[in-house]
């Protein structure tokens, strides 16, 4: 159970790894499309808080679209 609890602690940093160092938008969302996580460019682009993790995708309003 260690060696497992091991592999899953370095695949969750690997991710987490790659989500903060990617320059495009990526918002993970679980089956009841609620928000997981999300890279920095998402929370830029789409206005998102870290509070913002839990909640229903379709409960975001970026502000880019009211300008439209």
């Amino acid at each position: 159970m260690q060696n497992r609890n091991l592999e899953l602690s370095t695949a969750n940093n690997d991710l987490l790894n790659v989500l903060e160092n990617v320059n495009i938008p990526v918002v993970i969302v679980n089956n009841d499309v609620r928000i997981r996580r999300f890279t920095p460019a998402a929370q830029k682009l789409l206005n998102l808080l870290s509070s913002d993790v839990g909640r229903y995708l379709g409960d975001i309003r970026p502000t880019w679209i009211s300008t439209i």
